[in-house]
């Protein structure tokens, strides 16, 4: 399911899992075929060389027993040990090179993959676990299968070298040795299984235990003045303890299997040697050969007891390998999406991007929509936004203000009707061609950890000085600018917690408009404002009035009783639409709204 060039064919729900299987990690491997070839052919001439080192030992025993020199042949032993070490060492190096670049490229597509997917996906899906199954689960992937794919490699290698001489030298012995060999295979295929299980428990329970603390962590505030530090400490020492009980099951198999290897290949060695002896001292085996065969004996013993442990790892890694596939099962944003009653796909050019900086047009026309099956927030939701025009939204809490703000940013489809964009359906347009001509404030106004100059321009990040400081005087975050120690380059820390709340939503005011866009979308911006701040703000709007189109969600009548045309929304319905003077006079809904907001403000 990892993609290599694009996430077109990404289903739509995270869905029953399907089990990734080792040709998906051939698949995996192959991106960096030459460096995996040239590592494997590097450790494999180290290999090659271990196994002269048998032959070379039995001529040397030979050479004493006839009373020769061996001067040359020890010689010649020392150098193939010094050059076996050394294509190790540099095949160890070229395929570790090799599993990081697998696992940067892995990453790489996996951090495009995760900042597309769509909302609804971050509705359901846990922040901290997908951020573990980026670090943690591509860290374990690369440990635990790529170094042990190429070692299993080196390893049948290996033993079909040592076989094969073995035989050579003696086909009975060879047989004993196979026995045993086909012994600890078949013990270790009946614990793989339960192990690769274990770990995918592990991964949950670790990927719980980071979102679990982020949680925990960035609330930290919330948790101590609720009284609930204990409390927490419980839940998260919890998880904590459900990684150890999956940790401790997967032990428990590595446990039994390693020492059972261990004991077959010693009962072989043990075996071998007896029935080595015997054929010694019938003469049917010379003692050189013997010690040969022993010698590769222990050579297929390594490789093979290795193996389990290479094995095991690999278990561990195809689970983490698991859950990075799963989230690329995730369902991303599209890009543009043919709507097939409107003919074939629309697809932008880089020219679009350069959008003309006019004032939008935008349209709701019958649109309904819900977050769930059957529960529906919108309900036939028309109306019309003229180019320049500046609207309010109006309504109740949960009557469906920031959903509409939602649905015009694309972050979700709506169930029936259609919005469209200067006369153009938005789910025909190029995903960032559309965006690049709107700013969005959100309600609760977040601030990303960094400077006030990184958060100002982090729509535009080529802003001139005299742009940043116009956008900041046009939302009334000058005062604060000058506040701060170090101006601009003030850090405002993690969340922006330097920052007051109404500070916090100056800023992201100041970065909307620093961007110039042709619609620009306010949610609650006055929310946590004081009355000179709110009057700043009031004061922008009507600077930007004809040159930015401009939608609001208020609750407070001071806000919107300026607006050229308010949208009255209750139960998800248009109650009403018209100028603040017309809908006091006309609509009794309204009417208790402006009743209300005067209350809340104290007038």
């Amino acid at each position: 399911m990892i993609p290599t060039d694009s996430f077109a064919d990404v289903p739509a729900e995270p869905g029953p899992a399907r089990k990734v299987g080792y040709r998906d990690l051939q698949r995996l491997l192959v991106t960096h075929r030459a460096e995996m070839l040239g590592g494997v052919l590097l450790l494999a001439a180290g290999t090659g060389l271990s196994m002269l080192n048998p032959l070379i030992t039995m001529r040397i025993i030979d050479a004493v027993s006839a009373g020769s020199g061996i001067v040359g042949l020890v010689s010649l032993l020392c150098a193939a040990v010094v050059a076996q070490g050394a294509f190790e060492v540099a095949g160890t190096y070229v395929t570790a090179k090799a599993g990081e670049r697998v696992v940067l490229g892995l990453r790489t597509r996996l951090i495009d993959h995760l900042l597309r997917l769509r909302m609804k996906v971050f509705d359901t899906q846990r922040v901290g676990d997908l951020g573990a199954r980026l670090s943690v689960d591509t860290s374990l992937l690369r440990e635990n299968a790529v170094g042990p794919v190429v070692q299993l490699v080196i390893s049948t290698g290996a033993v079909v070298a040592a076989v094969s001489l073995m035989s050579w030298i003696s086909f009975p012995l060879t047989l004993v040795s196979l026995v045993t060999t086909l012994l600890t295979a078949f013990i270790v295929t009946r614990a793989l299984s339960g192990i690769r299980l274990a770990a995918e428990r592990i991964q949950t329970s670790i990927g719980d235990l980071s979102s679990d603390a982020e949680r925990a962590l960035s609330s930290i505030r919330t948790v101590r003045a609720s009284h609930a530090t204990e409390r927490e400490v419980q839940r998260l020492t919890g998880k904590a303890r459900e990684a150890y009980g999956s940790g401790l099951s997967a032990a428990r198999l590595e446990a039994v299997i390693q020492p059972t290897t261990l004991i077959v290949a010693n009962g072989s060695f043990l075996i071998v040697l007896l029935a080595g002896g015997s054929l010694v001292a019938s003469g049917s085996l010379s003692l050189s050969e013997l010690v040969a065969f022993l010698l590769y004996s222990n050579l297929l013993v390594t490789p093979v007891s290795g193996a389990v442990a290479l094995l095991g790892s690999l278990q561990r890694g195809m689970a983490s390998f698991q859950r990075v596939d799963e989230a690329f099962s995730l369902e991303a944003e599209e890009d543009s999406v043919p709507i097939s009653s409107r003919g074939p796909q629309v697809t932008a050019h880089a020219d679009e991007l350069a959008v003309p900086r006019r004032p939008a047009s935008l349209r709701f026309d019958d649109v309904s929509f819900a977050y769930r099956p059957g529960q529906p927030i919108l309900r036939g939701v028309s109306f019309t936004v003229e180019p320049g025009a500046q609207i309010a939204l109006v309504g109740r809490s949960g009557s469906g203000k920031s959903t509409i703000l939602s649905l015009i940013e694309r972050f979700y489809r709506p169930v029936s009707g259609s919005i469209a964009f200067d006369g153009e359906d938005i789910w025909d347009l190029s995903l960032r061609q559309y965006r690049s001509g709107i700013s969005y404030v959100e309600q609760d106004a977040p601030v990303m950890d960094g400077t006030v100059r990184d958060n100002l321009v982090y729509t535009v990040p080529g802003a001139s000085e005299a742009d940043i400081t116009a956008a900041a005087v046009m939302s009334g975050f000058d005062e604060v600018i000058d506040r701060l120690g170090d101006g601009l380059d003030s850090v405002v820390g993690e969340h922006g917690k330097t920052l007051s709340g109404g500070e916090r939503q100056r800023l992201a005011i100041a970065r909307a408009l620093l961007a110039k866009s042709r619609l620009l979308l306010l949610d609650e911006p006055t929310a946590n404002l004081d009355p000179i701040s709110e009057k700043a703000i009031a004061e922008t709007l009507r600077n930007l009035r004809g040159s930015c189109t401009v939608i609001i969600v208020a609750h407070r009548f001071s806000t919107v009783r300026n607006a050229d045309s308010i949208v009255v929304m209750n139960g998800g319905r248009v109650e009403a639409a018209g100028a603040h003077d017309t809908l006091v006079a006309t609509n009794p809904y309204y009417q208790q709204f402006t009743r209300d907001s005067m209350v809340r403000s104290g007038a």
